[in-house]
């Protein structure tokens, strides 16, 4: 990629946080080496450069602003009044993506960051991940992403040219045809089969009409199918199953293993359930959390729920509701409707079908009161998540 295509990265961050910035600079260092990124810092101010200015510069020519957040940087004055404040700016302006990158726990939802997609996934801190790698792979996936995005150029958008109404031209065969007419008109008080050339020559008007006169409707053109649905990456959810040959009830924690590897977060959700989850592939394994702990071979222990979200690519069956691109509203017009849940402090809000053995939720929008919940408003959102769990006995 030529050097003019590079894209350029400003990151900010308090001097109380330089051990994660050298850690954040290894992992995006495969972005530098392909010629991908052009990364910029305080560090990399020259002596004699006025550091000010050169800061300014080099956030106002950045097309992502990365902004490492902790309770060290949100107490700088200096990091929130100029670099946060001068970047959602010009986020706001659509002049660059700010992303913030979450070190440790901090009342970052309590500011203005709190509207945009923080990273790692789900904005849990760098500090609160079992393994400091996994979070930081997640930075980098979600850094890539942004990027592909920004050097990916929009497709040419064209502007329908709507046809003038046009008054159909009289055909050489319509004014023979009243011609013939006229003539049977005058002749007909002396020939006494004359209604008879009358039925025939308005069938001949009839069909005229009909081949040459009247309008041809056009068929509508197809409704475009979701991107995704045009390879075989998708996944069919079955309501109440699962997807593929992984079913809820059956499917063994041996077997998910097997099939995804032995590299995934765990959650302890003492003492109801126990997470398996592979951020990597947008899935998430619950199990009953005495059976989980239970000293017994894992192809006994079977997986109660299973959630999913992007990157995972699905679509219900038979409801036919897409992950990411579907609305809750959709969810309602196809499930029915049902109330509004919220779990464990989420900010995710969910609808429950107990007998189909399905959820679907919707990040809550932040610029809301958390409650009462705005239902109009997230009926409008897109379906971030699904659970297949065992159905409720009609």
């Amino acid at each position: 990629m030529e050097a003019s295509k590079k894209t350029s990265i400003f990151i900010a961050y308090s001097r109380k946080d330089e051990s994660f910035l050298r850690e954040l600079r290894v992992f995006l260092h495969p972005l530098e080496q392909n010629k991908q990124v052009e990364i910029w810092y305080d560090g990399e101010i020259v002596a004699g450069e006025v550091w000010e200015n050169s800061i300014k510069t080099a956030l106002h020519q950045a097309d992502i602003i990365l902004l490492l957040v902790s309770a060290n940087a949100l107490a700088s004055d200096y990091f929130y009044e100029n670099e946060v404040k001068d970047a959602l700016e010009r986020h706001r302006n659509k002049t660059c993506t700010v992303i913030p990158v979450i070190l440790k726990p901090c009342g970052w939802e309590d500011t203005a960051l709190s509207n945009l997609q923080a990273l790692p996934k789900d904005g849990e801190p760098i500090t609160l991940w079992p393994n400091s790698d996994q979070a930081y792979k997640s930075v980098f996936d979600g850094i890539k992403a942004a990027i592909a995005k920004i050097q990916t150029p929009p497709p040419p958008t064209t502007t329908p040219v709507t046809p003038k109404p046009t008054t159909p031209k009289p055909t050489t065969t319509r004014k023979t045809t009243e011609v013939q007419v006229e003539k049977t008109v005058t002749t007909s008080s002396s020939n006494g089969f004359s209604w008879v050339w009358g039925l025939l020559l308005a069938g001949v008007l009839i069909a005229v009409y009909f081949l040459f006169i009247r309008p041809q409707k056009k068929d509508p053109d197809p409704v475009p199918l979701p991107v995704f649905n045009r390879d075989n990456t998708a996944q069919e959810i079955k309501d109440g199953v699962g997807f593929g040959d992984i079913e809820v009830g059956k499917t063994s924690l041996e077997k998910i293993k097997q099939r995804y590897g032995s590299s995934f977060v765990t959650k302890v959700f003492a003492p109801q359930s126990v997470m398996v989850s592979y951020p990597d592939k947008g899935i998430d394994f619950y199990f009953d959390h005495a059976e989980y702990n239970a000293v017994k071979p894992e192809s006994l222990k079977k997986v109660k729920s299973i959630a999913v979200k992007q990157p995972f690519k699905g679509r219900t069956t038979p409801g036919g509701i897409i992950l990411g691109y579907s609305s809750m509203a959709n969810v309602v017009n196809i499930y029915g409707k049902a109330e509004w849940l919220s779990a464990l402090g989420s900010d995710v809000w969910k609808l429950e079908y107990a007998k189909e053995g399905m959820r679907f939720g919707t990040a809550r929008d932040k610029s809301l009161p958390q409650f009462p919940l705005n239902k109009e408003a997230h009926m409008k959102r897109t379906v971030d998540i699904i659970e297949v769990f065992e159905p409720t006995k009609k």
